[in-house]
């Protein structure tokens, strides 16, 4: 085997018991796949083997005949395997749209070596952001830049949030619009606009529990925190310590739904005037 990892053609001159060994081959192909042109024929139409090496050695797919990899369910379970599998398939595949979309579904990465004219696509990678949140990351650099198409994604799938290129995660608009899915993603945008008491005040207006993933001393702001709880009085619960032992702010939480009461600090919890409330 040490041989064969050195020089695949070694493999053609084995012993002939050792060539009918299928585990032996197997070794000897995930060392080399160079190898697999001095493999008995048995083992070149073997799709089993195929795949069993390309869960240690992608490479193998360079050199397997073209009958195997015009396999549209070989190359899906090879893509299951490994992502760059796709990257062997031939052309035809990896411009296919139904093949694409399935071997999306499977392994997000492997995207990278569809046609570009499908990750351009917009309502095709949609469509497949739907599927598979990861998908965002592999389309067309023009997508990935653009505001509205990320946004569409972020509202197909919120597990897209994720895969949001990074420079839109310090873009206020973009921002605020995504918070409209989901308040978490503020914890995703830019530290700077975390702190930003002006964009911080428009979040919690839109989204209150987004206090949560504001800086802490927007945390501390008393009128931050106030329109944070007049948008859902559960927002309590990430306020600074001292505004969750203050009253009046509690009261206003309290009015709205008395669960928030669980938010405030120890020192207000007992008292019988919010407790009535």
């Amino acid at each position: 085997l040490g041989l064969v990892e050195l020089n695949g053609a070694v493999l053609g001159r084995v012993k002939p018991d050792l060539l009918e060994d299928r585990d032996f081959v197997l070794s000897a192909l995930r060392r080399n796949p160079s190898a697999f042109e001095h493999a008995p024929s048995r083992f070149q139409s073997d799709c089993q083997l195929a795949l069993d090496v390309v869960a240690h050695n992608v490479a193998i797919l360079q050199h397997l005949p073209r009958h195997i990899l015009d396999d549209t369910s070989f190359i899906l379970r090879a893509v299951e395997l490994d992502a760059r599998a796709f990257e062997s398939a031939p052309w035809d595949l990896r411009c296919h749209r139904e093949v694409v979309a399935q071997v999306a579904e499977r392994r997000a990465a492997a995207l990278e070596h569809a046609d570009a004219s499908l990750r351009a696509d917009r309502a095709f990678m949609l469509d497949l952001v739907q599927k598979n949140s990861a998908c965002l990351e592999f389309c067309s650099e023009e997508l990935r830049g653009c505001r509205d198409f990320n946004l569409a994604a972020v509202r197909a799938n919120s597990l897209a949030v994720r895969h949001v290129k990074s420079d839109l995660w310090n873009d206020r608009k973009f921002v605020l619009d995504a918070l409209q899915v989901d308040s978490g993603v503020l914890g995703f945008a830019q530290e700077e606009l975390r702190a930003d008491r002006s964009f911080v005040l428009s979040a919690v207006e839109k989204r209150g529990s987004a206090l949560k993933h504001a800086s802490e001393e927007l945390q501390a702001d008393r009128s931050v925190v106030a329109a944070a709880i007049e948008d859902d009085p559960s927002a309590l619960a990430w306020a600074d310590d001292e505004l969750r032992a203050d009253s009046e702010l509690v009261l206003i939480a309290v009015k709205q739904n008395g669960l928030a009461l669980q938010h405030a600090s120890r020192k207000l919890s007992g008292e019988t005037e919010l407790v009535l409330q």
